[in-house]
């Protein structure tokens, strides 16, 4: 029990120290990937109705891993992470190259609290696109902060 209250309470005092200290910085970070994605979504509208059997399943299949993640987005807004997270993994699910599904499953393991996911999904982001700087950004950060040697 000791061990526990322990480490829980380094766990607590990790958490202020990073909403203390980098909460404008982690916010604008993440802001900028949700912005990001709103993006994504108004270009996906644009050409939903446009795509044909010609196009092929794969853009289809893109565009539904996208749908996930718009999803997600929404979720995360309403404050329904356990639900958001399952929309990054139907994403991920349907497409693992899409770099922006992993940075958003980080975002959300990070607003639950539970560093050690969110730094496994900002990793295989940065395997995927390591020029994202804002994931590069927010995992380097919180890798210091945690003393996390990967």
């Amino acid at each position: 029990p000791e061990r526990y209250f322990a480490a829980q309470s380094e766990f607590e005092e990790l958490m202020n120290d990073l909403m203390v200290d980098e909460t404008d910085s982690q916010n604008k970070n993440f802001q900028k990937l949700m912005q990001k994605l709103e993006k994504m979504e108004q270009e996906l509208s644009g050409i939903k109705n446009r795509t044909d059997d010609s196009e092929g399943t794969a853009v289809k299949m893109r565009n539904t891993a996208l749908e996930h993640l718009f999803s997600a987005q929404r979720l995360v807004q309403a404050n329904r992470l356990n639900e958001a997270l399952v929309e990054t993994y139907k994403a991920v699910a349907i497409d693992n190259k899409l770099a922006f599904a992993f940075a958003i499953q980080g975002s959300i393991y990070f607003l639950k609290r539970d560093t050690n996911s969110a730094l496994d999904s900002w990793k295989r982001s940065l395997e995927i696109d390591p020029s994202n700087m804002e994931v590069l950004t927010i995992y380097n950060r919180v890798k210091q902060k945690t003393g996390r040697t990967y």
